[in-house]
């Protein structure tokens, strides 16, 4: 699990950047995804303007509605909006259509953010997800589990301790914000599943190549206090210390092999929406208003 975070975390090489490092992410076993558009595979040299992609979304699994979040990179510049569909078929076959996926990017700086669209996979395996955009045309590979990997919508928050200010679990630092963030107060082992909504979040500021965990861990500062006395908020640092590669053990807990993620809890301890990778003001602001209707 280690490694994956702080080595061969692929989705990291692409939200980095653009051009050659997506390349090179694109190439990874982790996220399964291919960037070779489909006029290359066939045959036809690749110009300066080809599509590259990549999986963005870290745990999809067949039988709920997914979240699935990819990037598009065309020539060397990273793509934030246009009219960017997608479609999904089972490894070896094509879509029968096509649909609309939206750009986040709202809070996260000008290089970073992903297009979002929702996807059912009704059997386990590696499937194919067809992007085009202004008649270019990427083909990305990912696998489908038949199980989440990791706490799923519907299914219960692992009710395990995360360190705090009053009890750091030997984590130092707790937070690697300059100035470290108030969300490290609440107790998840008690605060989840206690009554009131929770809202976690998974990230290293400091130590996040990608340069999005800061970013989005901003985001939910920022609406925190929209929502106080009627969610608890709590951040989750990912390493032991500022140089260690040794994990939180909350980690452990979560099956989290991947950052950011931030999670709402339901009062009773059922988890009512994730998300991770990028992400943005919009998703973040929705996450949080699912836990307060």
């Amino acid at each position: 699990m280690t490694s994956k975070i702080s080595e061969a975390f692929t989705r990291r090489a692409f939200l980095a950047g653009a051009g050659a490092v997506v390349l090179t992410a694109a190439c990874g076993k982790e996220s399964g995804s291919s960037s070779k558009p489909d006029d290359e595979r066939e045959g036809a040299g690749a110009g300066a303007q080809d599509l590259i992609g990549i999986v963005a979304s870290a745990d999809l699994y067949m039988g709920a509605t997914n979240r699935f979040a990819f990037g598009v990179v065309r020539g060397d510049s990273l793509v934030r909006g246009g009219d960017v569909r997608v479609g999904f078929a089972p490894d070896g076959t094509k879509p029968r259509a096509l649909s609309s996926a939206t750009f986040h990017g709202d809070g996260l700086p000008e290089d970073k953010g992903v297009f979002v669209a929702t996807a059912d996979f009704d059997q386990p395996g590696i499937w194919q997800a067809v992007v085009e955009l202004e008649g270019k045309r990427a083909t990305l590979n990912f696998q489908v589990s038949a199980q989440p990997k990791v706490p799923a919508p519907g299914g219960a928050a692992p009710r395990a301790a995360a360190p705090t200010v009053t009890d750091t679990l030997g984590v130092d630092p707790i937070c690697t914000r300059v100035p470290a963030c108030p969300l490290h107060t609440v107790a998840l082992d008690t605060a989840i599943g206690g009554g009131e909504p929770v809202a976690v979040m998974f990230s290293t500021p400091a130590r996040c190549t990608s340069r999005v965990c800061g970013p989005v861990l901003e985001l939910l500062l920022g609406m925190a206090p929209s929502y106080e006395g009627r969610i608890a908020f709590s951040h989750v640092e990912i390493f032991n210390s500022a140089e260690s590669t040794d994990l939180v053990p909350t980690l452990g807990a979560w099956g989290l092999d991947t950052e950011p993620w931030l999670f709402g809890i339901k009062g009773d301890g059922t988890i009512a929406a994730r998300l991770d990778g990028a992400f943005d003001a919009p998703e973040v602001k929705a996450l949080l208003d699912s836990l307060v209707v």
